[in-house]
C-alpha cells in the first residue's frame, strides 16, 4: 500500500498504520518463498542455507515532532537476521531500546554489515573494508570475528 504522507518509506507523516501494514505483507510474502518446516519444494529457498537480513538506515523519533510526524532516529533501530547461520539454539533478542529511544545495548551498523560478510564467506576485515576498530571492546581480528558472531548470530567463542 501507498505509504501515508506521498509513498514510499520515508515519510513523516501518518504514516505508521500503512508501514506497520506494508510490513507484514513484505513477511507473508517472504514467508512464501521458503520451505516451511518439513516442506521439500525444490522451487523454494530453505531457511537453513539462506540469511535474510531486515535493516534499514535509520529509525523513527520515539516521540511524534509535531502532530503526527516522526523524523530520523539515528539513535536506534532494528535489524534482524533470520535463518543462515542463525541456529534454533541460537535464536533470540540481542541489544534493547530504552523508553527514551535510545539503545541500551547495541551492535553498531558496521558489525552488522561485517557479519553478513562473514555468512557470505568473505572476510570483512580486509584492507580494503572493515578495521576491526569498527567492532567496539575488540583488540585484534580474532576478537573482531568472535564479538560480531557472538553478537549479531549468537556464536558463542
Amino acid at each position: 500500500f501507498e505509504a501515508a504522507g506521498g509513498g514510499g518509506y520515508d515519510t513523516h507523516g501518518g504514516h505508521q498504520v500503512t508501514t506497520a501494514r506494508n510490513f507484514d505483507n513484505m513477511l507473508q510474502a517472504l514467508l512464501g518463498v521458503f520451505n516451511a518446516p518439513g516442506e521439500t519444494d525444490p522451487r523454494k529457498l530453505n531457511f537453513d542455507d539462506t540469511l535474510v537480513i531486515i535493516n534499514t538506515e535509520f529509525g523513527r523519533t520515539p516521540q511524534a515532532d509535531f502532530g503526527d510526524s516522526r523524523n530520523h532516529w539515528p539513535r536506534a533501530y532494528a535489524t534482524a537476521f533470520i535463518g543462515g547461520p542463525i541456529k534454533p539454539g541460537q535464536k533470540g533478542v540481542y541489544g534493547a531500546i530504552g523508553p527514551d529511544g535510545e539503545a541500551i545495548k547495541a551492535v553498531e551498523p558496521a558489525e552488522c554489515r561485517a557479519a553478513a560478510l562473514l555468512a557470505l564467506g568473505i572476510y570483512p576485515f580486509s584492507a580494503e573494508a572493515f578495521a576491526t576498530s569498527d567492532v567496539r571492546g575488540t583488540t585484534g581480528e580474532t576478537d573482531a570475528v568472535a564479538a560480531v558472531l557472538e553478537n549479531c548470530f549468537g556464536w558463542e567463542a
